[in-house]
């Protein structure tokens, strides 16, 4: 039986002689996380049409589907009917033409089909993925395992081989290097991996240099032991100290246990279909971002001195506003290097910035963010020659 099911109750007694009932439609409370993986096939569309059975006991409207999250059949840019029950008290939705509706349904023998109580409801915007409305990266816990499954970018078993080697985001942060040996989600066994394990993301209070321990931090993890690890970025893959994001894999059977029962008993890496496009937006705007500013660097280095007997661009910070596919503008841009004179940076930074609007990525949902860039480079003669490079991504 399906946890989200609905429960008619009687809610007065028959009455003696052919008494009147009345029935109301009661849902168990189910998370988003539930309801995505009761669901057969779940999308973001708008009602064109409704139609009566001839009965008059169900509703079936046509839905132009704007965004599909999961479901075989279901696509973008594409019509589907559904059908619901039309007793509104039996947990039939209440659908009107022109509006848009967020809707998880199930499959019978003669299509599709939803009731309120597997969280259909009306959602004026199509979210990025079911319950986000962004793709800034979110912690995954708590909450049960399927739960912080679905808002992690990796879920993994793996052994430390390394600790407090590597590229560190901060005092307050630890580098691990990792080999997976159980992959449960977005990434392959065997693989090698350079983790960050970040105390800053569990709520840290932020302290003034002279409050600061300068001492290394205390790692959480030991080189040769296995652990369970959800991460909630990527590039390095950030893991979080708090909500049994790392948790040792002698403790983690419970965990494991339902991770995989969720997926049919095997490694998974597509669990909770559907909660990854976030992930997916968020790579391929970074991608662009990146090689878009890269261009623009190489392109205004041919004008301005920006590289050579003067002095190099050893640092450049590009902080890019994204609120459409087609809206970008600059919240923040600095450059630091070995010139002397503080003209080639301000003409530099300048010529960089005033190629953003024109900017235009190929895919981007959801709330405004900022891309957060950092590039390490020298270069020769007019040429730039990169050397590292850091994106995050943060709410706006």
């Amino acid at each position: 039986m399906r946890t989200y099911a609905a429960a008619l109750a009687l809610a007065s007694a028959s009455l003696l002689m052919g008494g009147s009932q009345a029935w109301a439609c009661e849902c168990k409370g189910a998370s988003e996380e539930l309801a995505m993986a009761e669901a057969d096939a779940v999308f973001h569309g708008k009602i064109t049409q409704a139609e009566d059975s001839e009965d008059s006991s169900s509703v079936t409207v046509t839905v132009d589907v704007g965004r599909a999250y999961k479901g075989k059949g279901v696509t973008s840019g594409s019509p589907v009917d559904v059908t619901t029950t039309a007793d509104l008290k039996a947990c039939g939705v209440d659908f009107y033409v022109g509006r848009r509706y967020m809707i998880y349904a199930s499959r019978r023998p003669d299509g599709l089909h939803t009731t309120t109580c597997a969280k259909t409801r009306k959602v004026r915007k199509a979210p990025v993925a079911p319950g986000r409305t962004s793709v800034a990266p979110v912690l995954p816990g708590p909450g049960d395992p399927a739960k912080r499954a679905s808002r992690a970018t990796a879920v993994f078993v793996a052994e430390v081989t390394a600790v407090g080697k590597g590229f560190s985001v901060s005092h307050d942060s630890v580098p691990v290097k990792v080999r997976v040996t159980d992959p449960i989600k977005g990434v392959k066994k065997k693989a090698k991996l350079d983790l960050v394990v970040d105390e800053r993301s569990c709520g840290r209070k932020k302290l003034a240099l002279s409050e600061l321990d300068l001492e290394d931090p205390e790692p959480v993890v030991e080189v040769g032991q296995r652990y369970l690890f959800y991460t909630h970025a990527e590039d390095p893959y950030l893991v979080a100290t708090c909500h049994g994001s790392i948790t040792h894999e002698d403790d983690a059977v419970a965990d494991l246990d339902a991770l995989r029962a969720a997926c049919g008993g095997r490694s998974c890496p597509g669990l909770t279909d559907g909660f990854d496009a976030p992930v997916t937006i968020r790579r391929q705007a970074t991608a662009q971002l990146v090689s878009a500013t890269k261009a623009a660097i190489t392109s205004c280095a041919k004008t301005i001195p920006m590289f050579g007997k003067a002095g190099d661009f050893t640092d450049l910070e590009l902080h890019v506003r994204v609120a459409a596919a087609d809206d970008l503008s600059v919240a923040h841009a600095t450059s630091r290097g070995t010139i002397v004179e503080s003209e080639p940076y301000d003409r530099g930074v300048q010529c960089v910035m005033d190629k953003v609007p024109t900017w235009k990525l190929s895919d981007f949902a959801g709330d405004r963010v900022v891309f957060a860039m950092a590039f390490e480079l020298t270069g020769k003669g007019k040429r730039p020659k990169f050397l590292k490079t850091n994106v995050s991504v943060v709410t706006d």
